[in-house]
């Protein structure tokens, strides 16, 4: 998977040589973001990419839990 933006390509290079991983980052998932980005023009890409509000897991748990459990569930 080739990466999204600047930092994060950063992120994962140093993840990639660093035994053990880096930032949370398991060295695994860092090769292989950084071989995706091998030959990639990262100078395109933005410096950052900002987070689309209700993106993301906890949103969807967070309305589970709202308005209870549908299957399998004991909330309501």
């Amino acid at each position: 998977m080739p990466s999204k933006s600047k930092s994060q390509a950063r992120l994962m290079a140093a993840a990639a040589h660093t035994p053990g991983g880096y930032g949370g980052v398991p060295q695994k998932v860092g090769k292989e973001f950084n071989s995706a980005d091998t030959g990639k023009k990262l100078n395109k890409l933005p410096e950052k990419v900002k987070k689309k509000k209700g993106d993301g897991a906890k949103d969807g748990v967070g309305q589970m839990m709202r308005d209870g459990f549908t299957k399998g569930g004991s909330a309501k």
